[in-house]
């Protein structure tokens, strides 16, 4: 009998900087499995429009206004030389259609 465990992390909102990046990359090794890294990017301006709209949806329970996109955005530290991610663009993505 083949027994699979599969172990999910998801390290999105709190790996703002190289050391915790570092870090969840170290629990993914330490649980026995591998990590990758996606670098979503998106005009800033874009980025605060969708967080803006989001603020109006039905069913939204995180609001974000523009001082506080300001703030957490100033927390984004770059990716160093020594981090290998793949590259996610989403700027001209326009969201999933409405009728999901």
């Amino acid at each position: 009998m083949t027994s699979l465990s599969l172990i999910s992390l998801i390290a999105y909102s709190t790996s703002v900087t190289s050391t915790s990046r570092d870090e969840a990359r170290c629990l993914a090794r330490a649980a026995g499995g591998d990590s990758k890294l996606y670098v979503v990017i998106c005009a800033d301006q874009v980025a605060k429009a969708r967080c803006l709209r989001r603020n109006g949806e039905p069913g939204g329970n995180f609001v974000i206004d523009e001082a506080a996109f300001d703030a957490l955005r100033r927390k984004f530290e770059p990716t160093g030389p020594d981090e290998t991610f793949e590259l996610v663009d989403t700027t001209d993505w326009e969201g999933p259609p409405h009728d999901l």
